[in-house]
């Protein structure tokens, strides 16, 4: 997988987003997923009762970004 992050993100998600592409192209399984994208699967995920197999999935990455948790 290959990325090109722009010159604009040059904040807290732009270097985090570009830790995760390293890691990626270095083998490493790497994931990117917005704090509102989580909570509503966390949220959905106790609703159904999958919250075991969401929390599996995401600690089985080796770098996880979690970005947008603070608006500037």
């Amino acid at each position: 997988m290959s990325c090109a992050a722009s010159s604009a993100q040059a904040g807290k998600s732009g270097l985090a987003t570009a830790f995760l592409l390293q890691a990626i192209d270095r083998g490493h399984r790497g994931y990117f997923v917005t704090f509102p994208e989580l909570l509503h699967e966390l949220f959905q995920s106790l609703a159904d009762r999958s919250e075991g197999k969401v929390l599996r999935r995401y600690l089985s990455y080796d770098c996880l970004v979690i970005g947008g948790v603070i608006r500037e």
